[in-house]
């Protein structure tokens, strides 16, 4: 075989495999592309609710102590017993602190004793004046002296009246050298020491009862009932869901128990208590922040209004559009929709053609057409009850 011969092989085999490289990789491109335009869109859906249908609106609360009492002593003076810890459960009628009690115990003796001895002088008194009640009688002495006898007797008795209401004020000041618990409760707050002067009317202890709260939360004007909140005991009383953000997602029930028809200085809302027992393998304290769930709107023209997420809603030609998804025919068709104000941190009320229990595409909705095949992420909400 010669080199011409060799050459035209070598050449001729280069070919080959050159066009057959161009093949595979134009046949990989096309396939690929046709593959990328079938491949179906994976949407998330999300089923529209309204306020009849239980949705409600959430609402950011705080935490407060149904019984809370600022204690403190009536008298002043030094403590001298303070045998207290921060978090410490005391029960009704235990000690919490004393002052010291020398000056209102002196003061106590003393009046003790001027009682007594004005006792003394108020018998002699009245035995005088109903001796000269006989004499009077019996016309032995002259009316003045009467008269005399009388009046110190009342003098007498208005003394000793006196001196006993004086002893017992001095009495009760001693007693009150004893700060005891009114109920059962935690020690939330000391404000004073061992050995400080404790001065009258003046908080040294606060005392909170941690096994009932108060969920207070702030509802606007626009979402209170066309009639009394109380007419019929329909609304006081309802139980809703209670979560304590910091404290987990554990769900708890509580009950509404007072509104306030006051508006806040700062807002135009209005301050709704609920009030919930706190069980006993869970902490609750004063101050922490809760999420109410679940409480209704009031006023007939929000019942009907419909909400969903805030990304579901896109804009194409100038107008507002959402997906609804036909479970029957496995296809989107686009929706106008009108948006109006926010029901919380992701979800706003809408108007349009859409209803309750219908399925919209819940995100990407400028990414689609009606042409666009879609697969659910979210198939469980196929079989939601609605």
């Amino acid at each position: 075989m010669n080199i011409k011969k060799i050459v035209l092989i070598a050449v001729a085999a280069t070919a080959c495999i050159a066009g057959g490289l161009l093949a595979f990789f134009y046949f990989f491109n096309h396939a690929g592309t046709v593959s990328a335009g079938k491949a179906p869109r994976v949407v998330k859906l999300f089923r529209i609710s309204d306020m009849e249908k239980g949705g409600g609106v959430t609402y950011p609360g705080r935490v407060w102590p149904v019984r809370h009492a600022e204690l403190f002593f009536r008298v002043s003076g030094p403590v001298i017993e303070r045998n207290l810890k921060y978090g410490q459960t005391v029960e009704q009628g235990d000690i919490l602190m004393r002052i010291d009690p020398r000056d209102y115990q002196r003061e106590v003796d003393r009046l003790t004793q001027e009682v007594a001895m004005q006792r003394v002088q108020n018998s002699l008194a009245e035995i005088e004046y109903n001796r000269n009640l006989k004499l009077i009688e019996s016309k032995v002495v002259s009316q003045a002296v009467f008269d005399t006898a009388r009046t110190k007797k009342q003098a007498s008795d208005a003394e000793l009246q006196m001196l006993e209401v004086e002893l017992k004020i001095a009495q009760d000041k001693l007693a009150d050298t004893v700060l005891t618990a009114p109920f059962h409760g935690t020690i939330s707050d000391l404000k004073i020491e061992q050995y400080e002067i404790a001065k009258a009317n003046v908080p040294v202890v606060l005392l909170d009862d941690l096994r009932e709260v108060e969920i207070r939360i702030s509802v606007p004007a626009g979402n209170l009932p066309d009639t009394n909140i109380y007419d019929g005991e329909q609304f006081l009383g309802m139980k809703f869901d209670v979560r304590f953000p910091g404290r987990g997602n554990r769900l708890f029930q509580a009950s509404t128990y007072e509104f306030k028809p006051v508006a806040s200085e700062t807002s135009e809302t209005y301050e709704l208590t609920l009030r919930m027992k706190v069980p006993d393998d869970f902490l609750v304290l004063p101050g922490m922040s809760a999420e109410v769930f679940g409480l209704p709107h009031f006023q007939s023209d929000r019942r009907k209004r419909l909400k969903l997420p805030f990304a579901a809603i896109f804009e194409r030609d100038g107008r507002s559009s959402v997906w609804v998804y036909s479970p029957k025919t496995q296809t989107i068709t686009r929706r106008d929709v009108k948006a109006g104000e926010a029901t919380d941190a992701d979800r706003v009320y809408i108007e349009g053609d859409v209803h309750p229990g219908e399925l919209v595409v819940a995100a990407g909705g400028d990414w689609l057409t009606e042409k666009t095949s879609v697969r659910i992420l979210n198939p469980e909400v196929l079989n939601e009850n609605h």
